[in-house]
């Protein structure tokens, strides 16, 4: 009787196994370095980004955001990985859905970065490496270190145009009526 006593004690214990911090985790589906190339059609180029929450308790209330980082989250992000990229000015882009509010039924959500043709092209010349430096955050919740930081790439600015495969002119002759004409 007292072992049964012991174990069920033991069994009421176990909601405090799993620490508080772990009830509810933040993470980008796609991480880390990713090339975007930019094409002039007079309309920004869009990046989705999505958003994950996973965690001990899925069906808590989650409150998070994607922003750019700051200049020194920057180079310290720069020292640590070695790279030499440009910080590509907030001028170039905007966040749409940047905050992010998840339900207790939501397991991911989207936000949007579009890019700004014109205002890039003013800082691309391609040697530079731009990027555009991006964080999941959350004062409330935590996010994954791992898997919260996103650099998205500018490898390329290509303005589309459309031409012809051969540009020979082929002159024929025909008879019509009375004469004849040339087209």
């Amino acid at each position: 009787l007292g072992g049964l006593s012991v174990l069920q004690t033991a069994c009421d214990n176990y909601d405090d196994l799993i620490p508080q911090e772990y009830n509810c985790i933040l993470s980008l589906q796609n991480y880390g370095e990713q090339e975007v190339v930019l094409y002039r059609t007079g309309e920004d180029t869009k990046v989705e980004i999505t958003t994950l929450k996973t965690g001990n308790v899925p069906t808590s209330t989650a409150l998070a955001s994607i922003e750019p980082m700051s200049e020194i989250q920057f180079a310290e992000y720069k020292v640590n990985t070695g790279r030499n990229y440009k910080y590509l000015p907030q001028e170039c882009y905007e966040i749409q859905e940047g905050d992010l509010s998840y339900g207790a039924d939501q397991r991911w959500l989207k936000s949007t970065v579009s890019i700004k043709f014109d205002e890039t092209e003013r800082y691309f010349n391609g040697t530079d490496e731009y990027v555009i430096p991006l964080m999941l955050t959350s004062e409330s919740d935590s996010c994954l270190s791992s898997r919260s930081e996103l650099m998205l790439k500018i490898t390329e600015l290509i303005i589309p145009s459309i031409g012809f495969e051969q540009t020979q002119v082929n002159v024929e002759e025909d008879l019509i009526g009375d004469g004849t004409m040339t087209f």
